[in-house]
């Protein structure tokens, strides 16, 4: 077998072929021998690490969720309670990013979405975004309805919001 170079091509201008590299001692697909007893384990559901329970978007047992009234917040706090709900395990990381991203926050928004849309950025400015996520889940719904994935997570993203505006009520109502 033929190493990466031959000298003799080198030798005469021509580009060396490539050899591939050397056959590995298990299988491509395979995993490693201290990575078997993990695999096995997390497909029988034995033994879960907390970060998973996260990544599902379950609720870890002892975390209470975050309190924000999502019908008077502003797009800093909804990007700052995303992070709490992820870090709090009752929303996954894709569900958090979506619910996180807010355009306006970019100090470029005015330059770019501002100018097509003609409205500056209010950053500030309170809105209600449990009828702003059902509004995108009707858009969704209309113009996207193979994608069950995302109709999942904005449901989640839903239901979650106005279970932090209802705890919020609810320790509002008291005091």
């Amino acid at each position: 077998m033929l190493g990466f170079f031959q000298t003799s091509s080198r030798a005469a201008g021509r580009a060396a072929p490539f050899a591939p590299p050397p056959a590995s001692p298990r299988a491509p697909l395979q995993p490693a021998p201290h990575q078997a007893a993990a695999l096995k384990m997390r497909r029988d559901g034995a033994r879960r690490s907390p970060s998973s329970a996260a990544t599902r978007g379950t609720a870890r047992p002892g975390l209470p969720i975050p309190r924000l009234d999502a019908r008077l917040a502003n797009p800093r706090q909804i990007g700052e309670l995303s992070m709490e709900l992820y870090l709090a395990g009752w929303l996954s990381f894709e569900e958090s990013s979506l619910l996180g991203f807010q355009p306006e926050l970019h100090p470029e928004y005015d330059r770019t979405i501002g100018a097509l849309t003609g409205e500056p950025a209010e950053p500030d400015r309170p809105r209600d975004f449990i009828s702003l996520w059902q509004d995108r889940r009707a858009f969704e719904l209309r113009h996207n309805p193979g994608d069950f994935v995302l109709h999942q997570r904005i449901e989640r993203i839903i239901s979650v919001l106005i279970a932090a505006s209802s705890s919020f009520s609810a320790v509002s109502a008291a005091a």
